[in-house]
């Protein structure tokens, strides 16, 4: 087996969010009837330290077509949830949320490249939290993902819940 990399469940803090945000800015967040007219490419293309990027036998392109599909492919329902921040009609962020029975877990979160750095990962979180205020929400991410630990910081998430190594083998 080769070891990719450890993988964090990260839990946000209660308390970290009080209030709704709805918009800041010229920045609004909606949760979405469906994944129509998303930028599948864009948010899907915009991760690069995924496990499946990281696997040498992986390449970057057919990683980012899974995520792609991934999105896709999801369609909300009673416990699947699609938020969105626009800015201008123009999607900047997505977050999909699988509302579970203890916990909400957001499951994959992107924010378009030319978006990224401008709060709208940052305001669709802070929906969330609120919206799920009433049980844990968790989230996770790969240890050397630098960037989206930074983001989960900032966005309350500074709970370790569970670790795990990522093993592959091929041949």
């Amino acid at each position: 087996f080769i070891n990719l990399d450890t993988e964090v469940t990260l839990e946000a803090v209660k308390g970290t969010q009080t209030n709704m945000p709805i918009y800041s800015g010229m920045m609004q967040v909606a949760q979405l009837d469906n994944n129509d007219k998303l930028p599948y490419e864009e948010l899907g293309g915009a991760f690069n330290k995924t496990r499946f990027h990281v696997d040498q036998n992986i390449s970057h392109h057919t990683a980012d077509k899974l995520w792609i599909s991934y999105l896709k492919n999801y369609q909300p329902g009673p416990d699947r949830h699609i938020y969105a921040a626009t800015m201008e009609n123009d999607v900047a962020s997505v977050i999909l949320v699988s509302n579970r029975e203890n916990e909400a877990c957001m499951d994959f979160v992107s924010v378009v490249p030319a978006f990224q750095g401008k709060g709208a990962g940052r305001l669709i979180a802070e929906r969330i939290l609120y919206d799920f205020r009433t049980k844990p929400v968790v989230t996770g991410t790969q240890v050397k993902n630098i960037a989206a630990l930074n983001f989960y910081i900032k966005c309350g998430f500074t709970k370790i819940k569970k670790s795990s190594y990522v093993l592959h083998k091929w041949g």
